[in-house]
């Protein structure tokens, strides 16, 4: 199920004029206490076709790695849905943080 966040952030998205029809690249945004964990996540999703980057935000930070992932598809509610729950899964079972997506690369 969609949250309201992302409801909304998929009109706001159609108001902008974004053919959300079109198959676009979904970005995805997760955090990392450790290194590990991030390179864990990167080869799960890797799995399940997503383009991944990741980069350390620096020390003292507790969430300290970035991880990106990227798929294409056409960003409809039940493809977001389904997204989400897929990296979410992906990532808290590796301890991390997920923190929501973005059209775009």
């Amino acid at each position: 199920m969609l949250s309201e966040r992302d409801k909304s952030q998929l009109e706001n998205l159609r108001q902008m004029g974004l053919n959300l029809e079109i198959a676009q690249p979904i970005r995805f945004f997760c955090y990392f206490p450790v290194e590990p964990s991030a390179k864990g996540a990167v080869m799960r999703l890797r799995e399940q076709g997503y383009k991944t980057d990741f980069e350390d935000a620096g020390e003292g930070i507790a969430m300290r790695w970035t991880l990106f992932a990227t798929k294409i598809v056409v960003p409809s509610e039940i493809n977001i849905s389904r997204a989400n729950e897929t990296v979410s899964k992906i990532v808290k079972s590796l301890g991390g943080q997920f923190d929501g997506w973005s059209v775009g690369h």
